[in-house]
């Protein structure tokens, strides 16, 4: 008996359109909208992660590892 799937074609199209305009946005718009999901978060989950913690999720961390020294730059800025 050969499985059924349901389509989900609509679903890709919706996606990629999407991605798509998302990627047209000028920098100050996705700024802008980051800041705006950080607003709409409940207070307390909005975290920074470190790059490491980025990585760690997807089983590349041991591939990336920073020096323990090494600065994380972000935005013009060391920290």
């Amino acid at each position: 008996m050969q499985q059924t799937y349901p389509d989900i074609s609509r679903i890709l199209s919706a996606k990629a359109q999407r991605r798509q305009a998302l990627a047209a946005l000028s920098w100050e718009e996705k700024v802008a909208i980051i800041e705006q999901m950080r607003v709409l978060l409940p207070k307390g989950q909005w975290k920074h992660r470190t790059a490491e913690e980025g990585l760690a999720g997807n089983g590349h961390a041991d591939q990336h590892k920073l020096a323990p020294d090494a600065p994380i730059k972000m935005e013009g800025r060391n920290q």
